[in-house]
């Protein structure tokens, strides 16, 4: 079991700086691209859209098993932009259309901010291609 619990400013460098601290969990390399790709798509959707201020954190949280990886993404905002499952995406919503596609879970919580999280399963994970196009 590895897990990250980390705070990133609300500013570009933000989906990068979530993107490099994931190399410290054990992934293999082509759950390494998704969860990337998924992190930088749901902390880019923070920044570009929870209207943060500067001494306000988006916060990601990634907890490793054998079975499953889980990752929270986590702003203080009202969750300006955030649309339900089963909307038809708009051209903004890319990130949520990623995350629908690639994960086997997710969902979006409303209390104290806005959390969107998903779950991949180990075993189908590593059966997923590494490049999505």
């Amino acid at each position: 079991m590895a897990a990250l619990d980390l705070p990133f400013a609300p500013d570009v460098t933000a989906p990068g700086a979530a993107r490099s601290e994931l190399r410290a969990l054990p992934l293999s390399a082509g759950e390494r691209d998704i969860v990337a790709r998924l992190v930088s798509e749901l902390v880019t959707n923070c920044v570009r859209d929870a209207a943060l201020g500067t001494r306000q954190r988006i916060r990601m949280w990634a907890h490793v098993t054998e079975q499953a990886i889980r990752v929270e993404v986590i702003d203080g905002g009202a969750g300006i932009g955030v649309a339900l499952r089963g909307t038809p995406p708009s051209d903004r919503d890319w990130g949520r259309q990623l995350v629908d596609e690639l994960a086997d879970r997710w969902g979006i919580t409303q209390a104290a901010g806005t959390h969107v999280w998903f779950e991949l399963d180990r075993a189908t994970s590593t059966r997923r291609p590494s490049s999505v196009s």
